[in-house]
């Protein structure tokens, strides 16, 4: 097993040199030996703190085999999307906010991202998607169905806006967002087209 070489990187300040090598140490135990297996959040943290040094290939490695060690951790994989977009991969971001979904579906961060990044691809149709997603069952994102609702009166598709505003509102009828569905709502009826009488 090859050690993070440190020599690239002599003009560090000893502090940091002395973090960089904890880590490294950290990461090498656990590798060496399948039964240390520290706290999922320890390891976590490690790969936080090690991005906030500037050390972004530890903390690559730290949020990696924390990914492995906890297959149904959905935090790893989300993290690892983050880093990705700072990074500018959106790519790579993408594909790791959908594992971040595979392992924890009702993720509305890593959805959200998902649909941030379709939006961005000019991809509406994977936008409204992920936004339906976000917006189903009884404790829905009251904000996605609101934007799917937007999504959907910008193309026309008053029935697909009416539908989604008026399940935000019904989940959310005082807040915020429902408020501002129920208003939409509002506009869209001031808005639609009088049938003629015969």
């Amino acid at each position: 097993m090859r050690a993070i070489d440190l020599t690239e990187e002599a003009d560090l300040p000893l502090e940091l040199e002395d973090r960089r090598r904890k880590l490294e140490w950290l990461l090498l135990s656990i590798e060496a030996d399948p039964n240390f297996s520290p706290a999922a959040d320890a390891l976590l943290e490690a790969g936080l703190r090690a991005h906030e040094q500037g050390l972004v290939r530890e903390a690559r490695k730290a949020l990696e085999l924390l990914s492995r060690l906890a297959p149904q951790d959905p935090r790893a994989p989300y993290v690892l999307g983050e880093l990705s977009l700072l990074s500018s991969s959106p790519d790579e971001a993408a594909g790791y906010f959908r594992r971040c979904l595979a392992r924890e579906p009702a993720h509305r961060a890593a959805r959200f991202r998902l649909v941030l990044l379709a939006d961005e691809e000019g991809d509406r149709e994977a936008a409204k998607l992920h936004l339906g997603i976000a917006g189903a069952g009884p404790d829905g994102s009251v904000d996605a169905l609101l934007l799917l609702g937007i999504i959907c009166a910008e193309e026309g598709d008053r029935r697909g806006a009416r539908r989604a505003w008026s399940r935000a509102a019904a989940l959310d009828p005082l807040g915020q967002a429902g408020v501002a569905a129920l208003r939409r709502l509002r506009e869209l009826d001031d808005h639609a087209p009088r049938r003629r009488r015969r």
